[in-house]
């Protein structure tokens, strides 16, 4: 089925996308001790549902959040005024990403982790940005600014011309591995590095004509994407050094599919709450209360699963209960703590509302 939207309607589900992708992110820490990756610790029962699941949402909940961004910064930056000098920008986006990063690691994560998993690495992980559980995501969207705003001043023809700029971010995606295996993840620049052309394609997006993409409709890229998970969920499993490189390789055209998946279901559902959903009053306040502390629910939740986990992984709990367990409650709790940090002006900065 294919779906009829044009540029404004497609601006207007950018906020549903982030929306959804952090209720995403949240589910994905819900399931992913299930994954088989070592997260937290091992499940008391085993669920390879849950596992899968896991696996397949980490393929594109992130990278549809980055996409959304990088559609909205082509937006700003192209065809309004709200952007201003790189320093403007950057600073202002210091205050929304780097500012919450560093406060939310001092008073909530690096304790937390501290607590449940020792404090040998923590300055690594934290200070340097290594691998600070959920927080990682903040300084990584923040180079994609970084890159775009120093390609625009310096290389300013570039930016004009999206489809190039998305071609020299593929290529510089290849460079991740290097720098990580040189310096590992610090300050997450190899994780900015992998995402950057994520971030280009939304900025791509916003400039072209996208009619042919809406056409299409969403069975398409369902398809596709499920075909390359498959794929690459295999090629993952082997090892040698080949089927690493086409792990990689996979892996930037799986992450644009799932954003070609959420954006093309999105709009559809979009669609049919705008043309015949009765009750589209309702979903707009539970949508704002979502948009409001969407970034504190990012902030907060993995703490808040630990503990959930730490008394519910037993082996008389069903592992779909415990993840449903972790999902409300981590989300109950973190739009509780969103609010009020919220109330006040000398706090609300820590969930990026100052």
């Amino acid at each position: 089925m294919s779906v009829k939207v044009d540029k404004s309607f497609e601006l207007s589900m950018m906020s549903p996308l982030k929306i959804t992708m952090m209720l995403l992110v949240v589910l994905y820490h819900s399931c992913v001790m299930w994954a088989g990756e070592g997260w937290f610790d091992k499940p008391a029962v085993q669920c390879v549902q849950l596992g899968i699941l896991a696996i397949w949402l980490n393929t594109f909940h992130v990278a549809a959040f980055v996409f959304a961004s990088g559609y909205l910064y082509s937006y700003l930056r192209r065809e309004t005024g709200h952007y201003g000098t790189i320093v403007s920008v950057l600073t202002k986006k210091a205050k929304r990403l780097l500012l919450p990063y560093a406060a939310i690691s001092v008073l909530w994560a690096a304790p937390i982790y501290a607590l449940f998993f020792g404090s040998d690495d923590l300055i690594w992980k934290f200070a340097f940005a290594a691998s600070p559980s959920q927080l990682w995501f903040l300084p990584m969207l923040y180079w994609c600014f970084v890159v775009l705003e120093l390609v625009r001043v310096l290389l300013p023809d570039l930016v004009e011309r999206p489809l190039k700029l998305l071609l020299y971010a593929v290529g510089i995606s290849f460079v991740a591995p290097i720098v990580s295996a040189l310096v590992g993840n610090i300050l997450q620049l190899a994780s900015a590095f992998q995402y950057l052309p994520v971030f280009c394609a939304g900025y791509a997006f916003r400039a072209g004509e996208t009619r042919r993409f809406w056409s299409i409709g969403p069975l398409f890229w369902i398809i596709v994407d499920l075909v390359l998970f498959f794929v690459w969920s295999n090629v993952e499993c082997a090892e040698g050094f080949a089927p690493s490189i086409i792990s990689n390789i996979i892996l930037l055209p799986l992450r644009l599919a799932g954003c070609a998946v959420a954006l093309s279901v999105l709009g559809a559902l979009g669609l049919f709450i705008k043309n015949g959903f009765r009750n589209w009053r309702m979903l707009n306040r539970v949508a704002r209360i979502l948009e409001s502390n969407s970034l504190g629910v990012y902030l907060f939740h993995q703490q808040i699963i630990f503990f959930v986990l730490s008394k519910l992984n037993i082996p008389s709990a069903p592992p779909m209960v415990v993840a449903t367990a972790c999902f409300f409650i981590s989300m109950t709790i973190s739009i509780g703590l969103s609010e009020i940090l919220s109330l006040s002006k000398r706090t609300k900065w820590i969930v990026g509302k100052g």
